[in-house]
């Protein structure tokens, strides 16, 4: 469960979750911005989505620090999954007495690791807290919400966040620190190159949440798409994805469709490279439409809704609902067909998000 025991751990220090590869992305600034004024802080891996192999490449290519703590889970479903990494993060902060809790994004981690803290009066603070969604179709809208509310400190990425709190009765431990994410992208973004046909246009496209991958007729759409698509995609197969296209006997369909290359699972340098290099993303991943806006990319956000505002309203970011809606080739050809806006205003701050978070957690008691 532990890389050693939890009695050699010092005490008093803050304690950082993370659970998934986006959060490994949020982590990494503020990691950097720890190390380089010499604090100390404590890494807890739920291992909520664990693979050794992309874990390892996560780790390593943004240099963050093994974790000093991983837990093992047995369990998938989101009540119990959630319920598990409760009862064990429970167990370890009685035994290491957290001098506050570092909590990003929105995941079953993020509301466990936030509800074990609160009941043994620990500060947490949330980066990437206020985003809504509006409706609770997806669980990151409930995780999200309820640890903003026991958060002492909450991080936002841009103004309508702070909005949203504000609706909620949250005025106070609110800060516009602009998007961590913007700052690991500027770090990362141009330290691998890769290659694409510049004779076509090229999408970069990813998809693995439920709604538009666990039904064979989310599929069917997703394929009429690529055969009709005069593009060449790009197509990293997400675990989930992957094993819904095998249950349905569809990967040689898949694989049969020439301009369309399938990947394995890419790091994030590499993820970041492939935006660069496409002309459009196809995603309805809630950091992947934020960094298609960092690279200056248009971008099919394949939910009904999404939790950044801005970018639909100043036009980078098109809403194309559910695959099954089968709004996905029309929404397409309007991107397709539009000139880029005028206009990339800096609706994620300038970069400085994590300096901006751990001067708060210094200023707050967290270290």
């Amino acid at each position: 469960m532990i890389h050693k025991t939890l009695s050699n751990f010092p005490k008093n220090r803050l304690v950082i979750v993370v659970g998934n590869r986006p959060q490994f992305i949020k982590m990494a600034p503020v990691i950097e911005e720890l190390n380089r004024k010499s604090l100390k802080y404590i890494i807890i891996h739920t291992g909520q989505h664990y693979d050794h192999q992309m874990s390892d490449i996560f780790f390593k290519e943004l240099d963050i620090p093994k974790p000093d703590i991983q837990i093992e889970l047995n369990s998938s479903l989101h009540g119990a999954m959630t319920a598990e990494i409760l009862e064990k993060l429970e167990l370890i902060f009685l035994e290491i007495a957290p001098k506050g809790l570092l909590l990003f994004g929105d995941t079953n981690s993020t509301l466990a690791a936030g509800l074990a803290a609160v009941k043994l009066h620990i500060p947490i603070a949330h980066v990437e807290a206020g985003p809504r969604l509006g409706n609770f179709d997806t669980p990151e809208e409930s995780n999200r919400l309820i640890v903003d509310h026991l958060s002492k400190l909450r991080f936002c990425c841009d103004l309508p966040s702070i909005e949203n709190l504000k609706r909620e009765g949250i005025s106070t431990g609110v800060i516009n620190s602009g998007d961590v994410m913007f700052d690991a992208f500027l770090k990362y973004s141009g330290k691998k190159e890769v290659t694409v046909n510049k004779k076509k246009k090229n999408i970069y496209l990813t998809l693995h949440r439920p709604q538009n991958v666990d039904s064979l007729e989310a599929h069917y759409e997703i394929l009429r798409f690529l055969n009709d698509c005069d593009c060449e995609v790009f197509f990293p197969i997400h675990a989930r994805t992957k094993l819904r296209i095998e249950e349905f006997g569809l990967t040689k369909k898949y694989e049969s469709i020439e301009n369309v290359t399938l990947l394995e699972p890419l790091g994030y340098i590499e993820s970041i490279a492939y935006i660069n290099a496409c002309d459009f993303v196809i995603t309805d991943s809630g950091g992947i439409q934020k960094e298609a806006y960092f690279a200056g990319k248009s971008c099919i956000l394949m939910l009904p809704v999404g939790p950044w505002p801005d970018l639909i309203k100043s036009g980078w970011l098109l809403l194309g609902d559910w695959i099954i809606s089968n709004k996905m080739r029309d929404t397409f050809q309007q991107t397709y067909k539009a000139s880029l806006p005028k206009k990339k205003p800096e609706f994620f701050g300038k970069g400085d998000a994590s300096i901006i978070v751990v001067d708060e957690l210094i200023k707050n008691g967290f270290i």
